[in-house]
């Protein structure tokens, strides 16, 4: 997500700064695909390389950002609860330092982490800051899952319902305009059909469920039932039965 300008347009200084971020996004990466003890060796190495990079220039914001990203990868690895949060607070402070500094793309991965860290207040103020600062509409249409899944966590919270009211039909306003601009997939299809039935637009919020389905006669109401009837009978046999209707009968 993190892209270098073209290295002919960059003085040697700027150029070492972005191929270090650059690496410690690699090794981010690769620390996902390994096990428990290799995955933390390469999160503290990416972490070791994102410092490196604010060593070239601590004012960057580039390499802040990045920082923050590395910090929030080895929250992930820690197994003692006060480094977790430790780490996380060290994430959150780099991300606003860079957001601050002008980064767009800062913004955007600040409205991920409260999204992620379950504060979909937070997600959905920052996310609509981001598309404020980002020019290129697509972008902020492409990443609107953020802001959708952050609307479905707010449902769960005990807020005023016409503040909750205002937000979700903002956000479905967003979401209803990237699925029209060609973002069809299920983040976003399910979450704006959650926010419709909360809105009392249930023939909304079903035509939205059908986009993912694979037949036209599928019937979720069914699914939903039994799912309904194992939890409440405890019958694991059935619950994995309503699991598999929703899940085979969706196209995703």
């Amino acid at each position: 997500r993190i892209v270098a300008p073209p290295v002919g347009e960059r003085p040697r200084e700027e150029l070492r700064l972005h191929l270090l971020v650059q690496c410690a996004s690699v090794l981010r990466c690769q620390s996902q695909i390994h096990g428990k003890q290799g995955g933390r060796s390469l999160v503290q190495q990416a972490t070791r390389t994102s410092e490196a990079a604010c060593r070239e220039d601590p004012q960057s914001p580039l390499a802040i950002l990045d920082l923050g990203l590395s910090y929030q990868s080895l929250a992930r690895w820690t197994e003692i609860e006060t480094e977790h949060f430790g780490q996380m607070q060290k994430a959150e402070s780099a991300l606003l330092k860079a957001h601050s500094l002008g980064l767009p793309i800062a913004t955007l991965c600040l409205a991920r982490f409260y999204r992620q860290t379950y504060r979909p207040d937070k997600a959905i103020d920052w996310f609509f800051e981001y598309s404020q600062r980002e020019t290129r509409h697509r972008i902020v249409l492409a990443e609107s899952h953020i802001v959708a899944e952050a609307a479905v966590l707010l449902l769960y919270r005990q807020l005023e319902p016409h503040y909750v009211r205002d937000r979700l039909s903002r956000i479905q306003l967003l979401l209803s305009e990237a699925i029209n601009a060609g973002y069809r997939n299920a983040r976003l299809l399910v979450s704006l059909a959650r926010i419709r039935f909360y809105l009392e637009d249930s023939v909304g919020g079903t035509s939205f469920l059908k986009e993912i389905t694979k037949a036209e006669n599928t019937d979720w109401k069914l699914a939903v039932e039994e799912a309904r009837n194992a939890i409440e009978s405890d019958d694991l046999d059935l619950l994995y039965r309503a699991f598999a209707l929703g899940m085979t009968e969706g196209a995703v």
